[in-house]
């Protein structure tokens, strides 16, 4: 599919509006740099934590949400040996205005919640 298309084509087509081009081969992830490297952060992420669990759509999202912060969390700015100085800047700080507190992940599994239904006293 990616071979088909016009590259000279789709080069001249971007470069009038003003962007400029960089194809990344789909078999090169060691192109691909700075994403390639927050990709592969993203799955080791999500190895470590799901391991062989079974997780249904509400556990898969909670898991998302908690890969999500990790890689958030990290710092975007060198870390400082002074514990006088500020703490580094994350993407945290930016999306959510404050550091998100780290906690550790936790383990999915689903659990079914039966409510009791408590009788009520008849009169009589």
């Amino acid at each position: 599919m990616i071979e088909g298309w016009n590259q000279a084509k789709i080069h001249e087509e971007l470069l009038q509006k003003g962007i400029q081009w960089y194809f990344n081969p789909p078999t090169a992830s060691n192109h691909g740099g700075a994403w390639e490297r927050m990709i592969r952060s993203t799955r080791k992420i999500l190895g470590s934590l799901v391991k062989e669990q079974t997780l249904d759509d509400e556990s898969l999202q909670t898991l998302m949400c908690e890969a999500e912060n990790i890689i958030n969390g990290r710092p975007l700015t060198t870390i400082s040996d002074d514990p006088k100085d500020l703490e580094p800047l994350t993407p945290n700080h930016l999306l959510l205005l404050r550091q998100e507190c780290s906690l550790p992940p936790g383990i999915f599994k689903t659990v079914v919640f039966k409510a009791k239904v408590a009788a009520s006293p008849t009169s009589g």
